[in-house]
């Protein structure tokens, strides 16, 4: 049931909060609900468990979202990680109101930011990266949990701006609070109109978001280059240990393919093929030079590198022959 939370404070009322001037939000659009089930999404083909948690504000829903109203507003959260570095695991939130059926197009944005939040979107904020993110399930009173990894790792300064939109004014961006792995204020940034906005800090206004990063013991492969059919193709990774042997596999469909030895690790592939292995060298790295046949042109292949010895897993890519 969607119950409207009730606000004490006024709509569109400047308030002065700190170094900031925040307008407060209609309260009717903070809504108060129960959904009847939750779904959790993977898009995007890294492996099931991957990366370094450097914020974490997925854990404490407090039953609150929001919407503005209307499709196509940017809703973007200050994110104040552990640490900046190579984001490849994003991770965000949205519930649908009482009409079902079809689907809704998410839009993430990800800009650049500071420790006081003196630059944010529209006014100073770099745009880092925009992903466009299709066919997401519209499941009446439910909330949806997407996991969305880049098709390429995406650096990022320690400090960000996190933003999402949707192309439906049913669909609203779920909060929560406090995050447990880094920090946020009570604050967001809404485009359009623009500028910065709160719930007067009932509830704060801070987004479900969680963000991944690789880092020591993360082992992250590279897209083949160049990526082309009828010619010799270098595989890569980096982030093995150094000595360690990395197998290089490939499959036609994505599955879950345990490994022998390794309980915790689980492949990305159904029925992999080994390509061949490389010795990583002193900074982790390791390459494989593949002849791929013109016949695999047009082809979309899945391909995953494995550090055995460490059991531990690279990201998984998509990647079509040209």
């Amino acid at each position: 049931m969607n119950r409207h939370l009730t606000l004490t404070a006024l709509a569109a009322v400047l308030f002065a909060g700190g170094a900031h001037a925040q307008t407060v939000i209609d309260p009717s659009r903070v809504h108060l609900v129960e959904p009847v089930g939750v779904q959790q999404i993977h898009v995007g083909g890294q492996s099931p468990a991957y990366g370094i948690t450097v914020y974490d504000n997925s854990v404490n829903f407090n039953l609150r979202t929001y919407s503005p109203g209307q499709a196509n507003v940017e809703m973007a959260d200050d994110l104040h990680m552990d640490r900046g570095g190579n984001i490849v695991s994003l991770h965000f939130a949205y519930y649908h109101g009482f009409v079902g059926g079809g689907t809704i197009t998410a839009t993430v944005t990800v800009y650049d930011n500071d420790p006081a939040n003196s630059v944010y979107p529209g006014n100073g904020a770099n745009l880092l990266a925009t992903y466009v993110i299709p066919n997401l399930p519209k499941r009446a009173i439910s909330l949806i949990g997407v996991r969305f990894d880049p098709p390429e790792p995406l650096t990022v300064p320690q400090d960000v701006w996190m933003g999402v939109s949707f192309d439906s004014s049913n669909t609203y961006a779920v909060l929560c609070n406090p995050p447990v792995v880094g920090t946020s204020e009570d604050i967001f940034s809404q485009n359009p109109p623009g500028g910065l906005y709160y719930f007067s800090g009932n509830p704060p206004a801070n987004f479900w978001w969680a963000v991944q990063m690789d880092g020591p013991g993360v082992l992250v492969q590279n897209p083949p280059s160049p990526g082309r059919a009828g010619v010799t193709n270098t595989l890569s990774v980096y982030g093995a240990q150094p000595g360690h042997e990395v197998f290089f596999a490939y499959a036609l469909r994505e599955g879950q393919t345990p490994v022998p030895g390794c309980p915790e690790v689980v492949i990305f592939l159904q029925r992999p093929t080994i390509i061949g292995s490389a010795i990583a060298d002193g900074n982790g790295e390791a390459s494989l030079n593949v002849f791929v046949p013109g016949a695999a042109r047009g082809v979309t292949v899945i391909l995953q590198a494995l550090d055995r010895a460490a059991c531990s897993e690279s990201n998984a890519i998509f990647h079509r022959f040209e």
